[in-house]
């Protein structure tokens, strides 16, 4: 997940909490007979159910993150092999609620204006985007300036 300095910029004055939630498990103790449980060690497809429980728990901690950490967070968890339909996650609180880690997204609105709810024609639709495209591109564009400032690290084989 790509995030430019530019618009992490405008969250981070925002974040009032980072939200931690996970999901954990509460093993009972295992009141079945000796032999039954090393049965369940050694075929352990063919036994049932393991007495486990699950809790979800979530941690909230008032923070404020700065811009290398929230980076930083972004690219551990949203790298993270998880299904998104999960429990597990992070996010940071704001005024507004929280923005989830594999949720994030940048993005902008453009109002296109209309008298009425016809459709709209590729022609128009480029006019209006074209009239915000340097706001749309500049923080991409800085991003790759700052990118190609840093040197370089050649590889051991010598390509590039």
């Amino acid at each position: 997940l790509e995030t430019t300095h530019t618009e992490l910029g405008k969250l981070i004055p925002k974040i009032t909490h980072i939200v931690r939630r996970e999901t954990i498990i509460i093993n009972p103790n295992d009141a079945r007979a000796d032999w039954l449980k090393t049965f369940s060690t050694l075929v352990p497809f063919v036994s049932g159910k393991k007495n486990a429980k699950t809790r979800q728990i979530e941690i909230k901690a008032e923070a404020k993150p700065s811009l290398n950490e929230v980076q930083e967070i972004i690219e551990k968890y949203s790298a993270e092999d998880r299904e998104k339909r999960l429990w597990d996650n992070v996010g940071f609180a704001t005024d507004k609620g929280i923005t989830w880690v594999d949720k994030y997204r940048m993005r902008d609105i453009l109002n296109v204006p209309s008298d009425d709810y016809s459709t709209y024609s590729a022609a128009y639709i480029y006019e209006q985007i074209s009239h915000k495209r340097k706001e749309f591109i500049s923080p991409i564009l800085k991003e790759l300036k700052a990118l190609q400032s840093q040197p370089r690290i050649k590889k051991a084989s010598g390509e590039d």
